[in-house]
């Protein structure tokens, strides 16, 4: 006979036997390999497998207890975590899905290395006269590129050109500065999504700059479906970002919104 809450488990990335021994635990509780095994009337070989694999995913504990190793299920809120984990890795993989899916149609991609080549790809970004969006910046960014990036905003502010920045966690003090700009809004994304690779949409063309390479080193790629894809890619991310919690101008640009 059908179990659903047997299925639901294994449409959430559980084996038969892992569903079987997580369900018994929460039933049980706090109980030997023995018990379990009892209570799934499986083999005691794949109890132990299917605990070792629900240990690794954080669904399964144990104590010591006289010798004897007990084990318990985790509360099932945990799921909405596993799940939560699941979906971030997908939105990480995305791009690269749709750049897979993508390779199929007509596209043009050059790499090329050197600051020097950056600065004129960054300069023909402008011609687009569209918003720019760039996450995954380094705070070493600007700093590799000294006084130019003075210059880049300042043009791109006369053009009346709106960039919106997702920088790396510990670049607080240039978030505020640049939230001080006009046709400019920059925020932060938590430590895990620090990245020395930079992402920078607009029009049809994608730039994926890796500042640790020596020399700098970045794919520019022109494929205007591509492009829609990253910049909805950033959307997401930047709903996720955060503001210094003393940048005044940040908080008063982001309030007109």
């Amino acid at each position: 006979m059908p179990n659903p809450k047997e299925d639901l488990l294994r449409e959430l990335g559980l084996s038969v036997n892992e569903a079987k021994v997580y369900l018994a635990l929460l039933r049980i509780g706090c109980v030997s390999a023995g018990k379990i095994a009892e209570a799934c009337k499986l083999h005691r070989t794949n109890v132990y497998d299917s605990l070792e694999r629900l240990e690794e995913k954080g669904l399964v504990s144990f104590i010591m207890k006289e010798e004897t190793k007990l084990f318990e299920a985790a509360d099932p809120e945990t799921f909405k975590h596993v799940l939560d984990e699941r979906r971030a890795r997908f939105d990480v993989m995305l791009p690269q899905l749709a750049l897979d899916k993508q390779l199929g149609t007509k596209a043009t991609a050059q790499v090329f290395e050197g600051i020097s080549a950056w600065k004129i790809a960054a300069f023909n970004l402008l011609k687009h006269k569209q918003t720019i969006k760039t996450y995954g910046v380094p705070k070493n960014a600007p700093e590799l590129m000294k006084h130019f990036v003075d210059m880049f905003h300042q043009t791109r502010i006369q053009k009346k050109i709106l960039m919106q920045h997702l920088y790396n966690e510990n670049a607080k003090e240039r978030i505020k500065y640049l939230n001080g700009l006009q046709f400019t809004e920059a925020k932060y994304l938590p430590l895990e999504f620090d990245t020395p690779v930079t992402t920078t949409v607009c029009g049809n063309e994608v730039l994926i700059t890796h500042w640790d390479a020596d020399p700098v080193t970045f794919i520019r790629i022109e494929n205007a479906a591509l492009a829609d894809v990253y910049r909805k890619y950033f959307d997401v991310l930047y709903a996720q970002g955060k503001l210094p919690d003393d940048d005044v101008a940040g908080k008063r640009k982001f309030s007109r919104k």
